[in-house]
């Protein structure tokens, strides 16, 4: 039998492990928290101009996206986990609200007004594995679906590629509902880049010319940024309206614009 002191310090030292053991544990917890918030606390910055809306900038997570027109006057923004989607005006405080399923399905009237919605339903072909700045992306053609069920590239029509980027920690809704406001196929993936090929044209004399490739979207930035969680804050109390363009344009700027336009002819 040991020495009661012996068996004393015995009794320490098991203690003494004991507690450094819980403490390791609490602390590697308190790392793991701490790095699974500043995980959290990043999302994925684009910069990009799209004909059918104009200059956007978005921030996608793994939570919510955003969406600013022109500037944050007026956004869109969805979050998890309903993904409602919100359209919003700061100054005219109008607004719009669709479920998820609807808004990625249905055709966004914004200001060109097309009467039928071609781009969102075409066949994807994937052609390549481009690296971009560094990101691993997939280019993909417009394709035509053949009866025995294999894909290939468009010989006839509207030919054209898209370009995205595989991203870490963006839910896939926020890229649906990206593509969605964008006019764009939906697939795996940020989208960059769209063009239609021999679609572009150009003004001579008095007529257009048809000629080079039509750049429907692009992006001028990506990169990742520390979270504001203030940007992805649904809008409240606004007058619900039933269009996206009612959303976009007042009325009295739009009739303002057009008075200005005519005076200059005067």
């Amino acid at each position: 039998m040991p020495p009661r002191s012996t068996a004393a310090n015995s009794d320490f030292f098991s203690q003494s492990r004991g507690l450094l053991s819980r403490a390791l544990g609490v602390l590697l917890l308190f790392c793991s928290a701490t790095n699974s918030v500043a995980a959290a606390e990043k999302a994925l910055y684009l910069k990009q101009s799209a004909v059918s809306v104009g200059a956007s900038e978005s921030y996608l997570t793994s939570q919510a996206v955003r969406i600013n027109f022109g500037n944050d006057q007026i956004y869109l923004v969805a979050k998890a986990p309903s993904w409602r989607v919100v359209l919003f005006n700061t100054i005219t405080k109008k607004g719009l609200a669709m479920p998820y399923q609807q808004w990625i399905s249905h055709h966004p009237v914004w200001n060109h007004g097309k009467d039928v919605d071609w781009i969102p339903a075409e066949h994807l072909l994937k052609v390549a594995s481009p690296v971009i700045g560094g990101r691993h992306c997939t280019d993909f053609v417009l394709a035509e679906l053949l009866p025995n069920g294999h894909l290939v590239p468009k010989a006839a029509g509207a030919s054209g590629h898209l370009v995205t980027a595989e991203v870490d920690g963006v839910a896939p809704q926020a890229c649906h509902i990206l593509q969605r406001t964008l006019d764009l196929p939906q697939t795996a993936g940020v989208p960059l880049r769209f063009t239609l090929n021999g679609q572009s044209r150009r003004v001579e004399g008095m007529k257009f010319v048809m000629g080079g490739d039509a750049h429907l979207v692009s992006t001028t930035a990506i990169k990742t940024v520390p979270l504001t969680p203030s940007l992805f804050t649904y809008p409240t109390n606004f007058k619900a309206v039933a269009i996206e363009l009612d959303v976009l344009y007042d009325s009295k700027t739009m009739n303002s614009n057009v008075e200005q336009f005519l005076d200059a002819f005067k």
